[in-house]
């Protein structure tokens, strides 16, 4: 693959500079964090795309656990499979073991009994919905970094996520013809949702905060200098 193919984000919705790419330590250092950092690292956008489409359910977890530097950069991987997949595409063969994690995965992520070996949902994920679960808990992923990262992604990320949120809202049936999935799914990203919306009204309540301090010093030192003006001048 040569650089031109590997650099080429044409069709990627979001775009992120050829260079630099994230580092190690941009991955973290927990043992997820260096998984995710020998799957992904020295990819370009492209080159991680391709990856993650081999095995969604695999790379997936990556996005959890990378350090939100490589997560930030990597988001347009999510974000264009999120709106390219769909419940009419053949579903990656997975093993029985995988199909049981899936499963239990699934089952705690909603809550719901019904997600078990002879229920409606089992049937539903054999019968190629596995594109659903993915959705779900990818969604779940950032939920999970947003809870404990809000203040740290930047606020043009925050907006892609929003904006990503909103597309799968608005075209739930894309992933699953079930409209019990369907809710599940605007249920699971409109929590995301929620999270995007707080971190970024905490993240303008801490620049204003910022912004009344430095207000108040400059004052401060204003009216100090306003005083001692004064007081030279009575003094004269």
């Amino acid at each position: 693959m040569d650089n031109e193919t590997d650099n080429d984000q044409s069709a990627f919705r979001l775009s992120r500079p050829a260079s630099p790419l994230p580092v190690e330590k941009d991955f973290g250092g927990c043992l997820d964090g260096q998984c995710a950092w020998r799957n992904f690292g020295g990819l370009s956008i492209s080159q991680a795309y391709e990856l993650f489409l081999t095995n969604p359910v695999y790379y997936e977890e990556a996005f959890m656990f990378m350090d939100t530097r490589a997560f930030e950069y990597y988001l347009p991987v999510i974000d264009r499979y999120l709106r390219e997949v769909s419940s009419d595409e053949a579903d990656p063969e997975l093993s029985p073991s995988a199909i049981i994690d899936l499963r239990e995965s699934m089952k705690e992520l909603l809550n719901d009994p019904q997600f078990d070996s002879g229920g409606e949902w089992y049937n539903m994920m054999l019968d190629g919905g596995i594109d659903f679960c993915q959705v779900i808990s990818l969604g779940s992923s950032i939920e999970f970094r947003l809870e404990y990262e809000g203040l740290i992604i930047s606020p043009s990320v925050l907006i892609e996520i929003m904006e990503l949120s909103g597309y799968i809202q608005s075209h739930a049936s894309q992933y699953s013809p079930s409209e019990k999935v369907q809710r599940h799914i605007v249920k699971k990203w409109s929590e995301v949702d929620e999270l995007v919306q707080d971190a970024i009204n905490r993240n303008k309540s801490k620049q204003l905060g910022f912004g009344g301090v430095f207000l108040f010093v400059r004052t401060l030192i204003s009216n100090f200098f306003k005083t001692k003006k004064e007081i030279g001048g009575s003094h004269g």
